[in-house]
């Protein structure tokens, strides 16, 4: 058995230093999923809270077969800042007309900035399409999923995506022309 496996049980029997231990072992992945979804200014630390109290009394209910503790872990936190938005009236969803007629980057302007600049950008959408964005680029959910989750329609997670695309397109030309025009300077 792994240390995680043993801190986990002690966890499930209510023990708190395996809590305690659990809150060392993840706490800074989880920091990095609430930091993906609540704005600059927005406390994460009431999420994470949040989220660890779940974890600790719902810690029983985890199921191994369907997936792993750390995904488990990850998507409590993603429903607390999901309900940290709502709480704040901050997630605001709309709906985007002729998202088909969308401009196209090249490729090689994506693969020239780094992880990091990506995430940056993305930190500066709009919190809807930012949210949709990390929900169905990082955390894989369908948008169907979305949709009940965010309480919308499936055809608008997919068109707040689309335009959340597109908007990262844009910044990302303009930054890598700004990019060209200073190196030929």
């Amino acid at each position: 058995m792994t240390d995680i496996e043993n801190i986990w049980i002690g966890v499930q029997k209510g023990e708190r230093t395996a809590q305690k231990k659990l809150y060392e072992y993840s706490v800074s992945d989880l920091m990095n999923v609430c930091k993906r979804y609540l704005p600059e200014g927005v406390t994460h630390l009431d999420a994470i809270q949040e989220t660890y109290v779940k974890i600790f009394t719902k810690s029983k209910t985890y199921d191994s077969t369907k997936g792993t503790l750390g995904a488990w872990m990850a998507r409590i936190a993603v429903n607390e800042c999901l309900n940290t938005l709502r709480k704040q009236k901050r997630l605001v969803m709309m709906d985007i007309i002729k998202t088909d007629l969308e401009p196209q980057a090249e490729e090689d302007v994506v693969s020239q900035l780094s992880a990091e600049e990506i995430y940056e950008e993305v930190e500066r959408l709009p919190i809807g399409y930012r949210t949709v964005f990390n929900l169905y680029i990082v955390e894989g959910y369908s948008h169907k999923e979305i949709g009940e989750m965010l309480k919308i329609s499936p055809s608008s997670s997919r068109s707040q995506l689309t335009r959340a695309k597109t908007i990262l397109k844009e910044i990302i030309k303009k930054k890598s022309n700004l990019s060209r025009y200073e190196a030929t300077k």
